[in-house]
């Protein structure tokens, strides 16, 4: 319904609880391709200090390391799996969503200006310009990169949901544009 009406979805899937297995982290990155949305985030269970779910799970903490609590790193004991073969399948995740034709045929319009701006400002760090000088923006000379870098919510949509402030800022930067 979402894509139909023009709303770019963006899902959050949650992977490595102490019970998982290669199976089952892998049956999340199915669903996630069966739902398709827009973009997807694949999160390793981590149990922050202060939540309830850290209660939950204190036998399986295995890490301390608050500075590994970061959603990508693996910090937990599991019953079938190694902390490194989680993210391992967590980088696994990544990589087997946005790198398929599907996602890509689909996104292109969204990701050729921003391989067109790679590309054109790395010859520009290399000199391979034939400009003389620094390297030219490259993202200005593209419309639809241009239009990209909008915001992705129209602005009478925010203000449709009643956050003054997001309205605000979403009109003064529908204004600047």
């Amino acid at each position: 319904m979402c894509r139909s009406l023009g709303v770019r979805v963006i899902s959050g899937f949650m992977i490595g609880f102490p019970e998982d297995t290669k199976a089952s982290i892998r049956a999340v990155l199915r669903y996630a391709k069966q739902v398709n949305p827009y973009a997807a985030n694949f999160n390793i269970c981590t149990p922050y200090p202060g939540t309830g779910f850290i209660n939950e799970i204190e036998p399986f903490i295995a890490s301390r390391d608050w500075s590994r609590y970061d959603v990508y790193s693996a910090n937990l004991k599991y019953e079938h799996l190694t902390a490194e073969l989680v993210e391992e399948l967590h980088r696994e995740c990544f990589r087997h969503y946005y790198f398929r034709w599907e996602y890509l045929r689909a996104n292109w319009a969204f990701l050729m200006p921003r391989l067109h701006a790679a590309v054109t400002t790395t010859r520009g760090w290399l000199g391979l310009s034939g400009k003389s000088g620094a390297s030219q923006p490259a993202v200005a000379d593209v419309p639809a990169a241009r239009a990209a870098t909008l915001p992705i919510i129209e602005s009478t949509a925010v203000e449709s949901c009643g956050h003054g402030a997001s309205a605000h800022a979403a009109e003064q930067h529908r204004r600047a544009a």
